[in-house]
């Protein structure tokens, strides 16, 4: 279950599934990655019907005590990627 797939390697499934020219879904796959990574960088959240939700998180400027050097530490703002999986990959999660 902990395979990692390759880009390549999905390319390769695609070309054989869909039976297109090999460099026609690379190509397409990769105007795909590159269009989710601008709207991602660009703060935007975005829906995949059926796969689910990328939706950025913001954290605010904060004050932290931090018991290595045992005095308080400001925490730089900073924004992290969710994903909330569709109900529909939640039925493989708990198979």
């Amino acid at each position: 279950m902990d395979k990692k797939i390759k880009h390549r390697e999905l390319y390769k499934i695609i070309h054989e599934k869909s039976r297109e020219n090999f460099n026609t879904v690379k190509h397409i796959l990769d105007i795909y990655h590159e269009e989710l990574k601008n709207l991602i960088l660009s703060d935007n959240t975005i829906s995949i019907h059926k796969f689910g939700t990328f939706k950025p998180k913001h954290t605010k400027k904060a004050i932290r005590y931090s018991t290595l050097l045992g005095k308080n530490v400001i925490v730089q703002p900073s924004r992290t990627l969710t994903f909330t999986p569709s109900k529909s990959i939640k039925v493989f999660e708990n198979e």
